[in-house]
């Protein structure tokens, strides 16, 4: 990941990170002892190695979409058990202090870093608790 992403540095280019990292499940919500309703922590790993690799990445664009439906499987998508999902879309300004090329070094960063993913994540948390 590291070469690619050394290597686009020098293009335009756009960096997808599924800070999740996997589906959502009861049981894996419950193995990480999650400390949010509605979400797995978030895993900042790969988003602070393509902002410390590819320095011109100034914001992320926040996907949340929020599921009418109970019943969220892909079995249930394919059966028409899920009638309507809204998806929220948002600019995030990524402060200027992660911006950095030693925020995958930095360990008092990195931290701070981690806090940061965090506070989005409870944000998310909130969106997807609101009924409207």
């Amino acid at each position: 990941m590291k070469r690619a992403l050394k290597h686009y540095a020098l293009y335009p280019v756009t960096v997808f990170s599924f800070a999740e990292g996997t589906r959502f499940t009861l049981k894996k919500h419950h193995n990480q002892n999650s400390p949010f309703k509605n979400l797995l922590r978030p895993k900042e790993g790969g988003l602070a190695t393509a902002l410390s690799l590819v320095t011109k990445i100034d914001s992320l664009i926040d996907f949340t979409i929020k599921f009418d439906s109970k019943k969220r499987s892909f079995w249930d998508y394919l059966c028409g058990r899920m009638n309507s999902a809204k998806i929220i879309i948002k600019e995030i300004k990524i402060p200027e202090k992660f911006l950095n090329e030693n925020l995958l070094d930095n360990h008092s960063l990195r931290s701070e870093f981690k806090e940061w993913v965090n506070s989005l994540w409870l944000e998310k948390d909130l969106i997807l608790s609101n009924r409207d």
